[in-house]
């Protein structure tokens, strides 16, 4: 179980962190601070998109598109906003 919650949760957790915060923090243009999140939902839709050649298979399509893209994509969105957040606070 600890390797599932490091896996789908704070592994996205972290890197989308230390992105957002790397992108705010380095970069002077606003537009490099919107990367992370347009990445990741990028990555979530060409994820969810391979994950509906299951709709065919016996198995559920609904919870391989709920734990494959959606729960590392909430976790890395989670980690973004507070790099964002960590951003705006000590800068």
């Amino acid at each position: 179980m600890p390797i599932v919650i490091g896996i789908f949760g704070l592994i996205p957790l972290g890197v989308g962190f230390v992105l957002e915060y790397l992108c705010c923090r380095i970069p002077r243009r606003k537009i490099w601070r919107a990367l992370p999140p347009a990445l990741g939902v990028l990555f979530v839709l060409l994820a969810a998109a391979g994950r509906l050649s299951l709709w065919e298979s016996e198995r559920s399509p609904v919870t391989q598109l709920l734990f494959i893209p959606g729960l590392p994509a909430l976790f890395a969105l989670a980690g973004a906003f507070l790099g964002w957040k960590l951003w705006k606070w000590r800068w």
